[in-house]
């Protein structure tokens, strides 16, 4: 709650897209059982509102990067929605799971200050499986050109970086998988390339460790047993190594680390129904995150 317990006020920003407008419209309703929201269109912003301590919207299209930054910047709580790490299309293709990270682009800094049960995670099925130390090739998952963008890369300057680096201390292959939605990706120097439409289940059927920025292939990966170094932030990075010119010397977490790893994941995601009846909005003001 806010101070003198006062309701928290939240201005929800809602964009011109069909899931923007499904997942801002869930936001609002569950806001309004805890809080005191608004809705309001993304591309009338101006500047942050002195009487909110929070905003709230999906993707960081168009205006969305602005606020975003602007409202950090004003000492309040930027709250991002996003495409889930599991179940993004459970009960339909709009209806699945979004993941929120306040105040970054990943809710690494905080999602962890409490161990969570498996509760959540259980109904995805997800079984680990035993981690592995060999492999023919890393597998390096790259970013799309506008996601290389919000991070302050030239599309495939991180991607041309990581092979540069690896090869400085291993003559291990590197198979190159672009991000699947990334239509203008093409192969990269000294890898091979996974093609479009090759399932990520061939591409770690054989490597030997995942590197990446900050792709969910990092979790994917956990789960089937390969290592991983995640240059940037990512909720996988608690169980990852940082450099890849330790590429030679992974780090294998045991069963329980993963385990409580995906506890924990599962606490950051929120299905559209959670969103509307007010749950994830109770998840964030009971744990301190707003």
């Amino acid at each position: 709650m806010a101070n003198n317990d006062r309701p928290l006020r939240v201005n929800i920003y809602v964009g011109e897209g069909r899931r923007s407008k499904i997942v801002c419209r869930s936001l609002y309703q569950g806001a309004h059982i805890k809080c005191d929201a608004k809705m309001l269109v993304t591309s009338r912003y101006e500047r942050p509102d002195p009487d909110v301590q929070v905003a709230a919207f999906y993707g960081l299209k168009d205006r969305l990067l602005d606020i975003f930054e602007d409202y950090k910047a004003a000492g309040k709580k930027s709250v991002l929605v996003d495409l889930g790490y599991f179940g993004r299309h459970d009960g339909g293709r709009l209806a699945g799971y979004h993941k929120f990270t306040v105040n970054d682009h990943s809710p690494l800094a905080y999602f962890q200050k409490r161990q969570h049960g498996p509760d959540r995670i259980k109904k995805f099925g997800i079984k680990l499986k035993p981690m592995r130390k060999r492999g023919q090739y890393i597998l390096l998952a790259g970013m799309s050109g506008k996601g290389a963008g919000v991070f302050g890369y030239k599309p495939e300057a991180f991607e041309k970086e990581m092979v540069k680096r690896i090869s400085q201390v291993t003559n291990m292959p590197i198979l190159y998988r672009p991000k699947p939605s990334w239509k203008d990706a093409r192969p990269i120097e000294g890898t091979f390339f996974s093609p479009p439409g090759q399932s990520l289940e061939t591409d770690l059927k054989r490597a030997y460790a995942v590197v990446t920025h900050h792709s969910n292939v990092a979790i994917d990966a956990l789960i089937d047993g390969v290592p991983i170094f995640v240059i940037g932030k990512s909720v996988a990075s608690p169980l990852a190594r940082y450099m890849p010119e330790d590429i030679e010397n992974p780090y294998y977490p045991s069963d329980e680390e993963r385990q409580q790893l995906l506890n924990d994941i599962a606490y950051t995601q929120w299905s559209i129904a959670e969103m509307t009846n007010g749950r994830a909005w109770q998840h964030l003001i009971n744990e301190g995150i707003i």
